[in-house]
């Protein structure tokens, strides 16, 4: 059974980077302010739940939905190159992804105690950018081993953010803002290599098809 080690590499990192766990802890304490130590755990449980049916359901089925509506697996791939260029662009810059809803659609999620769901779950966690990731890597791997590892990177990414965001505010503390933003900026680069060179492959591959 073929194991592509460096394909499996590309995509945790992808998968990891996307998702950011890091850059969620400064947005996390600003949304749950005021909040119990234990009404902030209810957010968190909702979130990552939310953000776990989600991503795995992308990743699982994603390809198939896309294939329902004609769309080109390399098309796919191509939009997937193109949002990961941004979301490392927009990082390198120090600007974290926020809710952009309107101020209403903002109160009443914290007034009907859904911010674990939206918009921390969705599309703080699970974001397009993740979930086009997911699916792209998905669609590459062959074989039940590298589709299992795939989803384990989804599942590893995702404890690890459930972690960081119970420790937020001791984070937060010891690394403070700057030290956050230049995490951020580091992963951008990293991001952003990984669109470009999906990219260049995906021109390649294209050059082959003329």
């Amino acid at each position: 059974m073929n194991f592509n080690l460096a394909l499996m590499i590309a995509a945790f990192t992808a998968i990891f980077i996307t998702i950011n766990p890091i850059s969620k802890v400064p947005f996390f304490i600003i949304l749950t302010t005021g909040y119990s130590r234990e009404d902030k755990k209810v957010v968190i449980v909702n979130a990552i739940k939310v953000s776990t049916a989600v991503l795995l359901l992308f990743a699982v089925f994603g390809k198939f939905l896309f294939d329902a509506f004609n769309v080109e697996f390399l098309a796919l791939k191509f939009v997937g190159a193109a949002v990961l260029i941004k979301i490392g662009y927009d990082m390198l810059m120090g600007q974290i992804t926020r809710f952009k809803g309107t101020d209403e659609e903002r109160q009443e999620a914290i007034d009907k105690g859904i911010v674990g769901v939206v918009p921390l779950g969705i599309p703080m966690i699970a974001g397009p950018g993740a979930m086009i990731t997911a699916m792209v890597y998905m669609g590459e791997a062959s074989g039940v081993l590298e589709w299992g590892f795939i989803l384990l990177s989804i599942l590893i990414t995702l404890v690890i953010t459930y972690v960081l965001l119970v420790e937020s505010q001791y984070i937060y503390e010891k690394m403070g803002k700057l030290g956050i933003t230049a995490t951020m900026r580091i992963m951008g680069i990293l991001i952003a290599s990984i669109g470009v060179q999906m990219m260049l492959d995906n021109i390649v591959q294209f050059s082959t098809l003329l």
